[in-house]
């Protein structure tokens, strides 16, 4: 049982890039008073792509593996014996892409509205976005 996908969260992408060259006009025409100000949300919104634009989802003998972005330093991982329940489910719009606390438990989504819902024995919940959610579901259980 083996499974690797890498998603790529357009949205994300796509807003950050907005932003960006929204301040860098800003930045080009030298607004004075908003210089620094102006830096400081341009390298967020680069940290941002960097870091939360990229899902690959790993799912080996052991557990599902969650790593974003290219940084390579949010992980997440859920062993298989520690997974009660999965199943698919699709999410409203407003939840947001990116890694947040919904009302039902933890999404890890970069795009898309489909996710894969896991319940682990503590009665934790966590959703894993997903474009390919039936592949991912048949790969853990």
């Amino acid at each position: 049982m083996q499974y690797k996908h890498t998603q790529i969260g357009f949205p994300i992408i796509i807003s950050s890039l907005v932003v960006a060259i929204l301040i860098s006009i800003n930045l080009f025409l030298d607004f004075s008073d908003f210089r620094f100000f102006s830096f400081l949300l341009l390298s967020v919104s680069v940290v941002c792509v960097l870091s939360f634009s990229i899902l690959t989802i790993t799912i080996d003998e052991k557990a599902v593996i969650l790593k974003y972005g290219c940084l390579d330093f949010l992980k997440k991982k859920f062993p298989l014996e520690d997974i009660k329940s999965s199943c698919i489910v699709k999410q409203p719009w407003y939840y947001g892409w990116g890694i947040r606390f919904t009302s039902e438990g933890w999404l890890f989504r970069v795009g898309g509205l489909y996710s894969v819902r896991i319940e682990v024995k503590s009665g934790k919940v966590f959703f894993i976005g997903s474009d390919e959610p039936e592949k991912m579901l048949r790969t853990i259980r």
